[in-house]
Protein backbone atom coordinates (compact mmCIF):
# COMPACT_ATOMS: atom_id res chain seq x y z
CA UNK A 1 0.00 0.00 0.00
CA UNK A 2 1.26 3.49 -0.85
CA UNK A 3 1.72 5.23 2.54
CA UNK A 4 1.11 8.65 0.98
CA UNK A 5 -2.45 7.65 0.10
CA UNK A 6 -3.22 6.96 3.76
CA UNK A 7 -5.81 9.03 5.62
CA UNK A 8 -2.91 10.31 7.73
CA UNK A 9 -1.71 12.43 4.81
CA UNK A 10 -3.32 15.55 3.43
CA UNK A 11 -2.16 16.58 0.00
CA UNK A 12 -1.98 20.36 -0.22
CA UNK A 13 -3.55 21.11 -3.58
CA UNK A 14 -3.28 24.91 -3.47
CA UNK A 15 -1.06 27.44 -1.65
CA UNK A 16 -4.13 28.93 0.05
CA UNK A 17 -4.48 25.71 2.09
CA UNK A 18 -1.12 26.31 3.82
CA UNK A 19 -2.56 28.86 6.22
CA UNK A 20 -5.04 26.30 7.59
CA UNK A 21 -2.19 23.84 8.11
CA UNK A 22 0.04 26.37 9.87
CA UNK A 23 -2.78 27.61 12.11
CA UNK A 24 -4.26 24.14 12.68
CA UNK A 25 -3.44 21.15 14.85
CA UNK A 26 0.17 20.00 15.37
CA UNK A 27 1.40 18.35 12.19
CA UNK A 28 4.36 17.26 10.14
CA UNK A 29 4.82 19.13 6.87
CA UNK A 30 6.79 17.48 4.07
CA UNK A 31 7.66 20.11 1.50
CA UNK A 32 10.11 20.83 -1.28
CA UNK A 33 12.75 22.36 -1.75
CA UNK A 34 15.22 20.72 0.56
CA UNK A 35 17.72 23.58 0.57
CA UNK A 36 15.18 26.32 1.34
CA UNK A 37 15.82 27.85 -2.06
CA UNK A 38 12.30 27.75 -3.49
CA UNK A 39 9.01 25.92 -3.51
CA UNK A 40 6.39 25.49 -0.78
CA UNK A 41 8.94 25.21 2.04
CA UNK A 42 9.69 28.93 1.77
CA UNK A 43 6.13 29.84 2.78
CA UNK A 44 6.05 27.28 5.58
CA UNK A 45 9.48 28.34 6.84
CA UNK A 46 8.53 32.03 6.87
CA UNK A 47 5.39 31.23 8.90
CA UNK A 48 6.90 28.66 11.30
CA UNK A 49 10.57 29.62 11.79
CA UNK A 50 10.22 31.99 14.72
CA UNK A 51 8.38 29.59 17.05
CA UNK A 52 10.71 27.46 19.19
CA UNK A 53 7.99 24.78 19.43
CA UNK A 54 8.55 24.03 15.73
CA UNK A 55 11.37 22.09 14.12
CA UNK A 56 12.86 21.70 10.68
CA UNK A 57 14.53 18.42 9.75
CA UNK A 58 16.89 18.33 6.78
CA UNK A 59 17.12 14.91 5.14
CA UNK A 60 19.41 15.80 2.28
CA UNK A 61 22.71 17.49 1.63
CA UNK A 62 22.66 21.29 1.95
CA UNK A 63 24.86 22.96 -0.64
CA UNK A 64 27.16 25.59 0.87
CA UNK A 65 25.68 29.09 0.68
CA UNK A 66 22.03 28.03 0.40
CA UNK A 67 19.54 29.19 3.00
CA UNK A 68 19.22 25.54 4.09
CA UNK A 69 22.94 25.34 4.77
CA UNK A 70 22.95 28.60 6.70
CA UNK A 71 19.94 27.57 8.82
CA UNK A 72 21.57 24.20 9.45
CA UNK A 73 24.67 26.04 10.75
CA UNK A 74 22.66 28.18 13.18
CA UNK A 75 21.48 31.25 11.26
CA UNK A 76 19.51 33.46 13.70
CA UNK A 77 17.76 35.71 11.17
CA UNK A 78 16.89 34.96 7.54
CA UNK A 79 16.26 37.68 4.97
CA UNK A 80 13.24 36.60 2.93
CA UNK A 81 10.93 38.06 0.32
CA UNK A 82 7.40 38.47 1.72
CA UNK A 83 4.25 37.52 -0.17
CA UNK A 84 3.98 41.24 -1.08
CA UNK A 85 7.45 41.12 -2.65
CA UNK A 86 9.22 43.08 0.10
CA UNK A 87 12.39 42.02 1.89
CA UNK A 88 11.76 41.12 5.53
CA UNK A 89 13.77 39.48 8.28
CA UNK A 90 12.48 36.18 9.63
CA UNK A 91 13.70 35.19 13.11
CA UNK A 92 14.90 31.60 13.24
CA UNK A 93 13.93 30.16 16.61
CA UNK A 94 12.82 26.68 15.62
CA UNK A 95 14.78 23.55 16.38
CA UNK A 96 17.08 22.48 13.54
CA UNK A 97 17.91 18.81 13.00
CA UNK A 98 19.53 16.78 10.23
CA UNK A 99 19.13 13.13 9.34
CA UNK A 100 22.09 11.73 7.45
CA UNK A 101 21.90 8.88 4.99
CA UNK A 102 19.02 9.93 2.75
CA UNK A 103 19.89 10.72 -0.83
CA UNK A 104 18.12 11.53 -4.06
CA UNK A 105 21.07 10.03 -5.91
CA UNK A 106 20.92 6.82 -7.86
CA UNK A 107 23.09 4.72 -5.57
CA UNK A 108 23.07 5.76 -1.91
CA UNK A 109 25.92 3.36 -1.06
CA UNK A 110 28.31 5.28 -3.32
CA UNK A 111 27.31 8.59 -1.75
CA UNK A 112 27.81 7.27 1.79
CA UNK A 113 31.19 5.83 0.90
CA UNK A 114 32.37 9.22 -0.38
CA UNK A 115 31.76 8.58 -4.08
CA UNK A 116 29.32 10.57 -6.16
CA UNK A 117 27.14 9.64 -9.08
CA UNK A 118 30.10 10.65 -11.27
CA UNK A 119 31.18 7.06 -11.91
CA UNK A 120 27.64 6.01 -12.83
CA UNK A 121 27.21 8.97 -15.20
CA UNK A 122 30.53 8.21 -16.92
CA UNK A 123 29.57 4.54 -17.22
CA UNK A 124 26.19 5.46 -18.67
CA UNK A 125 27.70 7.84 -21.24
CA UNK A 126 30.22 5.20 -22.29
CA UNK A 127 27.33 2.87 -23.23
CA UNK A 128 24.71 5.27 -24.62
CA UNK A 129 24.10 5.29 -28.38
CA UNK A 130 24.06 7.43 -30.30
CA UNK A 131 26.67 9.51 -28.52
CA UNK A 132 25.31 12.89 -27.39
CA UNK A 133 26.43 15.96 -29.34
CA UNK A 134 26.15 18.28 -26.33
CA UNK A 135 25.88 17.80 -22.56
CA UNK A 136 24.63 20.35 -20.03
CA UNK A 137 25.75 19.69 -16.46
CA UNK A 138 23.28 21.51 -14.23
CA UNK A 139 22.92 19.77 -10.88
CA UNK A 140 25.29 20.24 -7.99
CA UNK A 141 27.88 22.64 -6.65
CA UNK A 142 29.43 24.98 -9.21
CA UNK A 143 32.98 23.62 -9.00
CA UNK A 144 31.75 20.02 -9.28
CA UNK A 145 29.58 20.87 -12.31
CA UNK A 146 32.54 22.60 -13.96
CA UNK A 147 34.79 19.63 -13.17
CA UNK A 148 32.27 17.14 -14.57
CA UNK A 149 31.81 19.22 -17.72
CA UNK A 150 35.60 19.34 -18.21
CA UNK A 151 35.90 15.57 -17.70
CA UNK A 152 33.11 14.83 -20.16
CA UNK A 153 34.58 17.22 -22.73
CA UNK A 154 38.03 15.62 -22.61
CA UNK A 155 36.95 11.98 -22.19
CA UNK A 156 34.14 11.89 -24.77
CA UNK A 157 35.09 14.78 -27.08
CA UNK A 158 31.66 16.35 -26.68
CA UNK A 159 30.59 19.99 -26.21
CA UNK A 160 29.69 20.59 -22.58
CA UNK A 161 28.25 23.46 -20.54
CA UNK A 162 27.87 24.10 -16.84
CA UNK A 163 25.51 27.10 -16.80
CA UNK A 164 25.54 29.80 -14.15
CA UNK A 165 22.59 30.09 -11.75
CA UNK A 166 19.67 31.73 -13.62
CA UNK A 167 21.52 31.50 -16.95
CA UNK A 168 19.21 30.78 -19.86
CA UNK A 169 20.18 28.28 -22.53
CA UNK A 170 18.12 28.01 -25.72
CA UNK A 171 17.60 24.42 -26.84
CA UNK A 172 16.87 23.69 -30.50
Amino acid sequence: MNPFKSDYFTIVEHPSAREEIVDGKPSIVMATSGMLEGGPIIDYFRRLASDKRNAIVFVSYQIEGTLGSRVQKGLAEAPMISSEGKMEITKVGLEVDSIEGFSGHSDRRQILSGHSDRRQILSYLRRVTPKPERIIVCHGEKRKCLGMAKTLRSKYRVKTRAPEILETIRLR
